[in-house]
């Protein structure tokens, strides 16, 4: 997921990936750990080229790392197929809670990433979800990037507040 582009009052809980059937559901990766977020949603916003669109979402199901999502406005391929790409979103308010030292990727998109010596890697710009563990893609001035996994082993210190992450580079990452 790149950094975000929609509106700053909606946080994006799924991103579609293309229609699942015929009858207008969509594939989607998850953008939470927590799928059971999903069973307490019932009106999302679908962010696409600039426009919000209300959906209401009527089912869902965890499918080989994806949720398959079904919404009462769709009910055909062409009409979940113009979905793709799209972000699903909440209302910043209607987040859930999430346990401590988890955060939602909204929170992470440009926040400084620091060794814990002190240097400044860049910004985090991308996260990528690779199944296993996301990995943060952080940029410099230069725009040369670097690749993080999201790891505890990696990731020492998360201070939304003064926005940046301290890492802990493993061996090699930084060659």
């Amino acid at each position: 997921m790149k950094e975000k582009e929609w509106p700053e009052e909606l946080v994006a809980v799924a991103q579609v990936v293309s229609p699942q059937g015929n009858r207008g559901q969509v594939k989607a990766i998850p953008l939470t750990g927590h799928l059971e977020r999903f069973d307490t949603l019932q009106r999302v916003m679908v962010w696409k080229d600039g426009r919000m669109r209300p959906l209401t979402l009527t089912t869902w199901r965890a499918w080989r790392g994806f949720v398959i999502l079904a919404f009462a406005e769709l009910t055909t391929m062409d009409e979940a197929e113009a979905l793709r790409g799209a972000m699903i979103c909440v209302r910043v308010e209607e987040r859930a809670a999430l346990p401590a030292d988890e955060y939602y990727h909204d929170d992470l998109f440009g926040l400084q990433v620091l060794t814990e010596d002190g240097r400044l890697l860049g910004r985090i710009t991308e996260i990528l979800a690779t199944g296993a563990n996301d990995v943060l893609v952080v940029a410099d001035e230069a725009g040369k990037e670097v690749l993080l996994p999201a790891l505890r082993e990696v990731v020492v210190q998360v201070d939304l507040a003064a926005g940046r992450m301290i890492v802990h580079p493993l061996p090699g990452l930084l060659d």
